[in-house]
């Protein structure tokens, strides 16, 4: 499956085609554009929740505390 978001994820606007990251799985493959360089800075520097669970519920049963 491929995805291609053309709104940048940190300002909600369309990014610039010109400033992308692009990561590609064996059969995957992710590409976002950012409205600036600083936009796709700050993206990169979000730390990546390794655990596998939503990072604002610690429960373990999943369960969507609204």
């Amino acid at each position: 499956m491929n995805i291609i978001s053309h709104t940048d994820p940190m300002t909600l606007r369309d990014g610039n085609p010109l400033i992308m990251v692009q990561d590609c799985g064996a059969e995957n493959s992710l590409e976002v554009h950012f409205e600036s360089e600083e936009s796709k800075k700050a993206y990169l520097e979000i730390p990546l929740d390794e655990g596998g669970h939503v990072l604002d519920n610690p429960d373990d049963e999943g369960f969507d505390e609204g």
